[in-house]
């Protein structure tokens, strides 16, 4: 697929921007610049010129129905094909162009309008990945409407319509990118002096969260309710598990709801528990190398083939559940949402920010951080899943702490707003040391610790560890 531009998707993009607001238009301009668009300032008129309603609630509706219309009739002059207004509090999706393209490409040549981003009020209709078909919505700070509606949107206007509830009578023709490529920022405040922003950071509507969350999951896995959880246990190790005992005792809790993949470095022992369980691809695997994100695709692309597991835990061998497998299943069954701790780029540490720069073809913005260990939901391993961008982190150092957080940020997943933004492993890393610590005689400051944090599972624990002793998976064996 040719990757377009923006602009080649619409030939006149204004944006559209008061001439008391300079600093509104040097914002703008610079988040233009940072996206690779190219967009003209249209001067929007002021609540205060507004004379007349005409039917309008108020003035700043009025003002700005009357600046989209002249907008579109200056389009219209131009003989454009399309014109995409944007008001000049915009942010742009820092993978717009390439999420854009796969968009346009889906529209039906009918369409009439495509929201780039707003707020559903009514549950929209999937199309298809990327694309629904609105029913109610609000927010017209980036519309695009095509040369063929040109007409008819100007009399709706005329008539005492706004270009949202023109556009709501659509029904057929109106359309949005979905997830959010474009939203509004945070503002100061609006045209009347009043805080007014509606939107995360990450471009979910602040209202929306958990609609937006249905909408995806029925468009990535067709799933229009939330399922039974069963989990995917994805072991990615050098052997068997340290503590197959252990393992047997807790899947044993809730066998039916429980599936197992592994990739092992090394080949297993007949009566290892991970024997038979391995996936058909295997990768070479060492510390700090990208075949450790390629092994990770493996077991998800293959635990995904199973369509009854709803989240995916990667593991490894000295991993172990710190919960009853009943009380994840529970938590999983009520709070359905991934669990990791995503980094941006400009709040990572140093030393993690400079490994992405050898991904020369990885949007920076895009760059995520996490740890290697975390949990998915269907939806976002389904979206993760959907290209292979390994061979593009070859030469990051520990590409796997950066590989899933960055390639979810890219496919337009909202990872900030959907994630339960905790770390799903608990490990203790010493104060300047360069891997976590190994408890083979469990501390009761970490026991105290690893209970009352978010986390489902725990490292590092080798075989001869004391873990059983406190049974935290289970009922505790011993007190004091």
């Amino acid at each position: 697929m040719i990757m377009m531009i923006l602009n080649d998707c619409f030939s006149c993009v204004f944006y559209l921007n008061r001439g008391r607001d300079a600093g509104r238009r040097g914002e703008v301009e610079w988040q233009l610049l940072e996206a690779g668009v190219e967009a003209r300032r249209f001067p929007a008129l002021d609540a205060g010129q507004v004379r007349n309603l005409r039917g309008y609630p108020d003035e700043k509706t009025r003002a700005r129905v009357v600046t989209q219309k002249l907008a579109i009739r200056k389009a219209r002059r131009l003989g454009a094909e399309a014109v995409l207004l944007l008001e000049d509090d915009v942010r742009f999706h820092p993978n717009l162009h390439s999420l854009l393209t796969k968009v346009y490409g889906k529209l039906p040549e009918g369409w009439k309008a495509l929201f780039l981003g707003c707020e559903h009020l009514e549950r929209p209709e999937v199309v298809t990945q990327g694309l629904v078909r609105v029913k109610k919505t609000r927010g017209t700070h980036a519309v695009a409407i095509r040369g063929e509606a040109f007409g008819e949107v100007l009399r709706a206007l005329h008539e005492g319509e706004t270009l949202g509830s023109w556009a709501e009578g659509l029904q057929t023709e109106e359309y949005a990118a979905f997830p959010n490529l474009v939203w509004q920022g945070v503002k100061e405040t609006d045209y009347e002096g009043r805080a007014n922003c509606r939107y995360t950071e990450a471009g979910s509507s602040k209202d929306g969260l958990e609609l937006e969350r249905e909408v995806l999951r029925e468009m990535m896995t067709g799933d229009c309710e939330e399922r039974e959880p069963k989990l995917g246990l994805l072991f990615l190790t050098r052997d068997d598990v340290n503590r197959p005992e252990l393992w047997r005792d807790w899947v044993a809790q809730a066998p039916e709801q429980v599936a197992i993949f592994a990739h092992a470095k090394n080949p297993l022992l007949p009566e290892a528990f991970l024997a038979g369980k391995e996936v058909s691809e295997h990768f070479e695997t060492a510390w700090g190398e990208v075949g450790l994100v390629k092994a990770t695709r493996a077991l998800l692309l293959e635990a995904l083939v199973d369509e009854s597991v709803t989240h995916f835990m990667l593991l490894s061998e000295a991993c172990l559940p710190i919960r009853p497998l009943g009380e994840i299943l529970r938590r999983l069954q009520w709070n359905s949402r991934p669990q990791m701790r995503p980094r941006a780029f400009g709040k990572a540490p140093k030393h993690f920010a400079g490994r992405m720069a050898k991904a020369k073809e990885i949007p920076l913005a895009c760059s995520r951080f996490t740890s290697q260990w975390w949990l998915l939901d269907r939806t976002a391993a389904t979206m993760a899943m959907e290209h292979d961008f390994s061979d593009q982190f070859a030469e990051v150092f520990a590409a796997d702490e950066a590989y899933f957080g960055t390639v979810l940020k890219m496919s337009g997943y909202p990872l900030e707003d959907f994630v339960v933004s905790e770390e799903v492993t608990w490990t203790h890393w010493p104060s300047g040391a360069g891997s976590p610590q190994s408890h083979k005689i469990i501390e009761k400051k970490f026991v105290a610790e690893m209970v009352s944090s978010p986390a489902l599972f725990a490292r590092k624990f080798p075989a001869e560890s004391d873990f059983s002793d406190y049974g935290l998976y289970s009922k505790p064996r011993k007190l004091g």
